[in-house]
């Protein structure tokens, strides 16, 4: 069965682009790339419209699946095709972003401050 990952990587060919330019676009690893492309790890949802966009077609055509999208087939069709709503409403896209980035900010405070109570802990030591 056709899988989104296998979806992104005929489309990634078809476009003549190598996993490492995919990769620094964004923003991960070519072997986390790699791994994403043979299904060893699953597609987030956040990641299909950024990958529309670098490789210039639309979410529902990286979401096709076996000629039916794979989101709205889901569920008895009770899933809506979320990364579509994102990627063609403009208002929700950049509220999309925002939430993201500020996501990221609060992982890396996080990080920061691990990384901080560490170093306390080794001077008690």
């Amino acid at each position: 069965m056709k899988t989104i990952n296998a979806n992104i990587k005929q489309i990634r060919g078809q476009k003549k682009l190598t996993q490492e330019y995919v990769a620094k676009k964004l923003g991960v690893s070519r072997v986390w790339y790699n791994k994403l492309e043979n299904d060893e790890i699953d597609i987030k949802v956040d990641l299909l419209p950024k990958l529309a966009e670098i490789f210039k077609v639309p979410v529902q055509e990286l979401t096709q699946i076996n000629g039916g999208n794979y989101f709205s087939s889901n569920n008895n069709g009770n899933v809506k095709n979320i990364a579509n709503i994102v990627h063609d409403n403009q208002e929700v896209k950049e509220l999309y972003e925002e939430l993201i980035k500020a996501k990221n900010e609060l992982l890396l405070a996080k990080d920061l401050r691990i990384m901080q109570l560490e170093e306390q802990l080794k001077l008690k030591k």
